[in-house]
């Protein structure tokens, strides 16, 4: 992790999504870093222990984890925390409606389903830049 260029924080159970995520955003934005954990709780742990400055660009969330879920993490880095105003994206398999409305209501910037094609990464991924781009790296994607 730099400091000149963006990262993302990453938590997901699953090490494929992971690492497909990773490699995508490698492709794609390559001077952008991904911290990646295999849960909310690690997730957590690294934030609360090294005061992460700069912020990340946003932070993306499964849904479905064990120790602590996405909505947990939502609610553990809103309102009053240094983090309250990092877009967060919720990524799930799941199309409920009701997963949906429950992480939009814990701040969630967006709720995506996770993609099921490179194609569908890259889109994912590109809709991403805009939380990627900050004043202070006047870093521009391709």
């Amino acid at each position: 992790m730099t400091n000149e260029f963006p990262f993302v924080l990453l938590a997901d159970d699953d090490p494929d999504d992971r690492d497909f995520f990773c490699a995508g955003m490698k492709r794609l934005f390559p001077s952008v870093d991904v911290v990646a954990f295999p849960d909310g709780d690690e997730l957590l742990e690294f934030m609360n222990s090294s005061r992460l400055q700069p912020l990340p660009g946003c932070i993306l969330l499964d849904y479905k984890m064990p120790r602590l879920s996405g909505p947990e993490v939502l609610l553990a880095t809103g309102v009053g925390t240094p983090y309250d105003h990092v877009p967060k994206i919720v990524w799930s398999t799941s199309q409920r409606q009701i997963d949906i409305d429950e992480c939009l209501r814990l701040g969630a910037t967006r709720f995506a389903i996770k993609p099921e094609s490179g194609a569908q990464l890259d889109n994912l991924i590109k809709s991403l830049a805009c939380y990627l781009l900050t004043p202070k790296n006047n870093v521009i994607f391709d």
